[in-house]
């Protein structure tokens, strides 16, 4: 039986590494693509006060998303805001490490130490995903649809993106278990303890229209984000391109191929912004730059949290 049992546990190691082989390895490739002395001396460059006002917008980025969740747990489960912030942080800080970007379901273990049911927190942030995801194939579709200026491809963008939330519906659902769902029947309780929760929000139509256009200021938020980012280091891109090619981008980093999406995001992005006539240079450092305050909030997090 432990021999089974360590099987499937040897090959999750194997994936996790492998995915990780992968991610450097396309990052690598990207930067000897756009030449390594090119990056460096566009990093000697930035600016400062931008750098630091990205990592100040970033914050207040993840205080929007802990809160997103957090409007629809409160009306199934009383938990306090800042246990909540805990838990959602220490999750967010996984997601970068996980393939794709399903890390942040481990919020859903995480809040059993306080005695959250799966099936509320699961409920929760299942339905803070869907409206998510659902806004995001909008505004991807659109920003498809611009890039090639063909009306079919904001079909084809709503399709790839449909698959994407499929796989990452499936990734949710496997780690609701530490190993796997396991007998058939502990399954269907669990999906219908999810169910029930995820109805009741039918009666909630006040919290659902409050998370949604909190979602919709995330985006807003997250495109000035991105602005700031290229402008810091001298290069300007319109709204429209800011709001959309990112999310794009995040949308491919979805798929369980490297961990955090890394390299998949970044040459995607170049492609997208490249046919704006920015350098890849410009656009992977943005990215990177962006990629290392994220790593570093992670970090500051876990540490934060050790010490409390």
């Amino acid at each position: 039986m432990n021999e089974q049992t360590s099987q499937p546990s040897r090959w999750k190691r194997l994936a996790r590494r492998w995915r990780l082989v992968v991610g450097l390895g396309l990052l690598g490739s990207l930067v000897h693509v756009v030449g390594p002395g090119e990056l460096l001396a566009v990093f000697s460059r930035a600016s400062p006060g931008l750098l630091f006002l990205l990592v100040v917008l970033l914050a207040v980025w993840l205080l929007l998303g802990a809160a997103n969740v957090w409007i629809l747990l409160r009306s199934l489960k009383e938990i306090p805001f800042l246990v909540f912030l805990r838990v959602y942080a220490v999750s967010w800080a996984t997601s970068l490490l996980l393939p794709g970007q399903l890390g942040d379901s481990t919020q859903v273990l995480f809040l059993r130490r306080y005695d959250v049911p799966m099936a509320s927190s699961g409920a929760a942030y299942l339905i803070d995903k869907a409206l998510s995801l659902f806004w995001m194939l909008a505004v991807a579709a659109a920003g498809l649809g611009h890039y090639a200026s063909f009306p079919w491809t904001w079909i084809a963008g709503l399709m790839v993106a449909g698959v994407i939330g499929v796989v990452s519906t499936y990734g949710l659902w496997r780690s609701f278990s530490r190993r796997s769902w396991g007998r058939l029947e502990s399954a269907r309780i669990r999906i219908s303890r999810l169910a029930a929760q995820g109805a009741t929000f039918r009666h909630r139509r006040g919290v659902l229209m409050l998370n949604s256009s909190n979602t919709i200021l995330k985006w807003v938020l997250l495109t000035w984000i991105y602005q700031v980012a290229f402008a810091a280091f001298d290069q300007e891109i319109g709204w429209f391109h800011a709001a959309t090619y990112p999310v794009v981008s995040s949308l491919v980093g979805y798929l369980p191929i490297t961990a955090g999406g890394a390299g998949t995001m970044e040459w995607t992005a170049v492609a997208l912004f490249g046919s704006l006539g920015v350098p890849a240079v410009d656009v992977l450092a943005a990215y990177l730059v962006l990629r290392a305050i994220l790593i570093g909030s992670a970090f500051g997090v876990l540490a934060l949290v050790r010490l409390a």
